[in-house]
């Protein structure tokens, strides 16, 4: 059987130096990415398509499958978030919900997830 896969794209402004498939916080009055954690604010988490340097365009999944790396095992089905340096973990050591495992992953994988906007925890 296929695997059919889509997502929502943007494109955003690099505020700072990201990694592929890093989770970053997209800025909403301005449309600059961060790293997930670099910006205490308002705006929405996705993840990075590509590495990029502060200045470049990137574009980021804001919904749908995107790939992502993991901080540590992870279980298929899991809710996931991210950790300060945008790889993703389980949501309970997780600052920030970024979707739902579709794979299982041990730290270093990089696995497919299904994207969700996700808010800052408490």
């Amino acid at each position: 059987m296929a695997l059919y896969e889509s997502a929502e794209i943007i494109t955003a402004t690099a505020g700072a130096a990201i990694g592929r498939y890093d989770a970053v916080l997209i800025m909403t009055a301005d449309r600059s990415a961060f790293p997930v954690d670099d910006v205490d604010g308002g705006g929405i988490v996705g993840i990075a398509q590509e590495a990029v340097a502060a200045g470049d365009s990137v574009a980021v999944c804001v919904g749908g499958v995107s790939k992502v790396v993991a901080a540590g095992t992870i279980t298929r089905g899991a809710k996931i978030g991210s950790n300060t340096s945008g790889k993703v973990l389980a949501l309970a050591t997780a600052s920030r919900m970024v979707g739902i495992a579709l794979w299982g992953a041990a730290s270093g994988d990089i696995i497919p997830a299904l994207v969700n906007i996700g808010e800052k925890k408490a």
